[in-house]
């Protein structure tokens, strides 16, 4: 059977050598999708029972219930707060929108302090679903909610070991660490999860051969379909790769060409350029000559027959 609160428990590793010891916290319960929260970051209180609070989240239960910084909670319910760890493992057992009053102790005054508990993913964000204190030293499991049933304790792991029985002090395996949820908490699934889940793993049934039966041979199906419209192609690919690497060499051997009349039409465009600024400086040559010419015999006639 599963183990009740405050029962002493050892983890192993595959070949029985003991990893980590640990406490019940939490009786197995239903670990619920969403995470009740306060909105505050708790720590133990120095020689004394309670969580001090050292921080409050803005816009939280915690923040509009008017918790304040050094508040000391001594309570949830009837639930008596002996430290940090124990404050979490109470909240643990309740839902978002649960109604809870907490016993607050503000400097010397005692005080009944009622809330409402809210979805920490809602406030914070599903980025950061854990606060920096839950992280510190710990590797935390992706996973850490959403389980059918599993109790809770304090052995120290990390998201690596799960999947390490967990004992009790007489050697019985009493369930399975399933997920690393808090720097001080860990959840196991107890055996009546369990067995009947090996007996199913066990019977194949859950193989992934079998439970993607009719995916696979739908993918089957589709992979003939996609080899037989693919067998043709390859005939007619290697057919283009041909006359790609024909018409390739022609473009490279016409380039080529191009490139030598280009060369050859410049030096014909140069001479032509050159030999009209020639024609145009003789025909301005000749031109002033015939001027000269005509003045010269009109120059003439004159002379000889005195006509004007």
């Amino acid at each position: 059977p599963a183990p009740d609160r405050g029962s002493w428990l050892v983890s192993i590793s595959p070949d029985s050598t003991p990893i980590s010891i640990g406490v019940v916290g939490v009786p197995e319960r239903r670990i619920g999708a969403n995470e009740a929260f306060v909105g505050i970051l708790p720590v133990d209180v120095e020689n004394g029972h309670g969580a001090r609070i050292t921080q409050v989240t803005a816009n939280s239960p915690a923040d509009s219930a008017d918790l304040m910084v050094n508040d000391v909670i001594l309570k949830i319910n009837d639930v008596e707060i002996l430290n940090a760890a124990t404050l979490r493992s109470t909240l643990a057992d309740h839902e978002p929108g649960d109604r809870v009053e907490l016993t607050v102790k503000r400097g010397d005054e005692e005080m009944v302090i009622g809330l409402e508990l809210a979805d920490r993913t809602k406030i914070l964000g599903a980025i950061d679903d854990m606060n920096q204190q839950d992280r510190m030293g710990s590797q935390l499991s992706r996973r850490r909610s959403k389980f059918h049933l599993a109790f809770q304790h304090d052995s120290n792991l990390q998201a690596g070991q799960m999947g390490s029985p967990v004992l009790d002090l007489d050697g019985k395996v009493v369930g399975v660490n399933i997920s690393r949820s808090g720097r001080v908490s860990s959840l196991a699934l107890p055996m009546k999860i369990v067995l009947p889940a090996l007996k199913e793993l066990m019977s194949g049934k859950l193989a992934p051969a079998t439970i993607n039966h009719a995916r696979i041979e739908e993918i089957s199906v589709e992979l003939k379909e996609l080899q037989v419209e693919l067998e043709p192609l390859g005939g007619k690919l290697t057919e283009v790769e041909s006359s790609f690497a024909v018409e390739k060499a022609r473009q490279e051997e016409l380039k080529r060409i191009d490139d030598d009349l280009n060369d050859r039409l410049k030096s014909v465009t140069d001479k032509a350029e050159e030999l009209e600024k020639t024609m145009k400086d003789l025909q301005q040559q000749v031109a002033d000559l015939s001027r000269r010419t005509r003045r010269l015999e009109s120059e003439k006639l004159l002379l000889e027959t005195g006509a004007r």
